[in-house]
């Protein structure tokens, strides 16, 4: 029996940690230069704020690295990893209260008339990608045989 912890799919805990660990330190790593620029101009210091965003880019991180759930384990494209990174930012919106779709960029105002265009637009943009998903699903991909020597 292993000592190391296993995830629900089977990958080792420690495995799971390390590239996380190492994804988001690195990420991090190459933008701490430009950080501390923006600090060392900036009047005011708000450093909270600051490992809040170090906080998000380590939780994307951890949700881009889960692994794969059995519906989505077949899948030659991430359709996961896509749609856990689409979620949390309206999930955090709508578990924290200090933070508002305006304060994540979200500031266009709703007038009449706008949900029958957006809806047009979204069933446009699911379209697509389904379109590709049905087509790559049906289709069973073998290697290809290389030139024989």
């Amino acid at each position: 029996m292993c000592g190391d912890k296993e995830l629900e799919c089977g990958v080792p805990l420690r495995s799971y940690l390390c590239r996380v660990v190492l994804e988001a330190g690195l990420t991090l790593a190459c933008v701490l230069p430009f950080v501390l620029i923006a600090v060392w101009r900036s009047r005011t210091r708000r450093w909270g704020l600051l490992l809040f965003v170090a906080s998000l880019v380590v939780l994307e991180f951890a949700l881009v690295e889960i692994p794969r759930v059995d519906g989505f384990q077949h899948l030659h494209w991430s359709w996961q990893e896509c749609l856990l990174s689409t979620a949390w930012p309206f999930l955090l919106v709508a578990l924290v209260p200090g933070i508002s779709l305006a304060s994540v960029g979200v500031t266009s105002r709703f007038r009449p008339g706008w949900l029958k265009p957006s809806l047009v637009a979204l069933l446009l943009a699911l379209a697509v990608p389904a379109v590709f998903f049905i087509l790559g699903a049906a289709r069973h991909w073998t290697p290809r045989a290389g030139p024989s020597s």
